[in-house]
């Protein structure tokens, strides 16, 4: 919006980070194929002992821990894993769940790799992009009135990116290592290899703070539409452990309040359950 006061183009950053690798889960991904299973016995402590390590960690380790890759992978874009579905979503239904990540594996199984990292930023390029990233920002400059282009995304930068092996894009451990490397030419070093800062939004203090009746009221209701396909205890238990602080569950808990306000707003007058 303060952009679109002064100019009526801008120019984003969007497919660079799939394109370069410039995610940390890239990182991870890499450390994973070779050091995944030093992950597996301090995942398994942290489920029974919750709080041993800190949250960011914790997810980590448990997809460091996980064997499977197209697993690992669905992880990155969902936040309940095949373990946690099973104990609270009924058989019949949690087949139909876990049959979107065979869907989202399918993807990948439909081309050939260098590497893991190579098939994750190819997921991220298929799946992660159009249906996020780029889909939230169109909206949101288009509302501003405000035209945002993508020059990562000019299909020469992104074949030539998706030439080049992983190992160039990430190297000695640093994300983006090439695109740093030609902007160094251009600008301050302290700016290029700064810490990455996302956008992100302060939903897990929001949930203890200011929206947390609205949380507690949707989640815990008697007629809560999740509860028809998530075991009440389950959800109880998320929303008990990220309001009183020994959890963060919020990205569990946003997941779920939004299908509560999908029912309310899409729903509540046909009678569907």
């Amino acid at each position: 919006k303060a952009a679109a006061e002064s100019v009526k183009v801008v120019l984003t950053g969007e497919g660079g980070d799939e394109a370069f690798c410039g995610y940390y889960k890239y990182l991870f991904e890499k450390v994973a194929n070779r050091y995944g299973f030093l992950a597996s016995p301090i995942a398994r402590l942290d489920a029974r002992i919750p709080g041993i390590v800190p949250q960011r960690m914790s997810t980590a380790l448990r997809l460091l821990s996980e064997r499977d890759r197209y697993k690992r992978y669905y992880r990155w874009f969902g936040y309940f894993d095949e373990r946690e579905l099973r104990s609270m979503v009924p058989p019949e239904k949690v087949d139909v769940l876990l049959g979107n990540m065979e869907a989202f594996a399918d993807v990948a199984r439909r081309k050939r790799f260098r590497d893991t990292v190579d098939e994750l930023a190819y997921l991220d390029f298929k799946m992660w992009l159009p249906d996020n990233l780029l889909l939230r920002g169109d909206r949101l400059s288009m509302a501003s009135g405000l035209e945002a282009r993508v020059p990562f995304l000019d299909h020469r930068i992104v074949e030539l990116a998706f030439s080049i092996p992983s190992g160039l894009k990430l190297k000695r451990m640093q994300s983006k290592y090439l695109v740093k490397r030609i902007a160094a030419k251009y600008l301050p070093r302290d700016l290029i290899y700064r810490k990455k800062v996302g956008f992100t939004v302060p939903i897990a203090e929001w949930f203890r703070g200011d929206l947390r009746d609205l949380v507690v009221s949707y989640l815990t209701r008697s007629d809560s539409f999740c509860a028809g396909f998530v075991d009440r205890g389950c959800i109880k238990r998320l929303v008990d452990e990220h309001v009183g602080g020994s959890r963060d569950n919020h990205k569990k808990l946003w997941i779920l309040l939004n299908l509560e306000l999908w029912r309310d707003a899409f729903l509540a007058n046909t009678g569907s359950r």
